[in-house]
């Protein structure tokens, strides 16, 4: 995943799950509740708890975007 990818993403509306290379997975409510860090290798948000995660893009495996059920 690319960082204009991430960039993209965190410019959308749409709830996300990241994945770590470690298999843990974090759900992401709405791209507000996100930011990259200003050196652009980690990436900041709150969880479900109101918690802050910080992780850093070298151990981020994928992003996969949680789609709107179709009306």
């Amino acid at each position: 995943m690319t960082l204009n990818q991430i960039r993209q993403i965190l410019h959308g509306s749409e709830p996300f799950f990241v994945r770590m290379v470690s298999g843990r997975e974090y759900r992401v409510k709405h791209p507000d509740y996100a930011a990259l860090g200003q050196d652009d290798t980690t990436l900041v948000f709150t969880d479900d708890q109101g918690g802050l995660e910080l992780i850093r893009l070298n151990q981020l495996e994928s992003i996969h975007l949680i789609k709107a059920p179709a009306a």
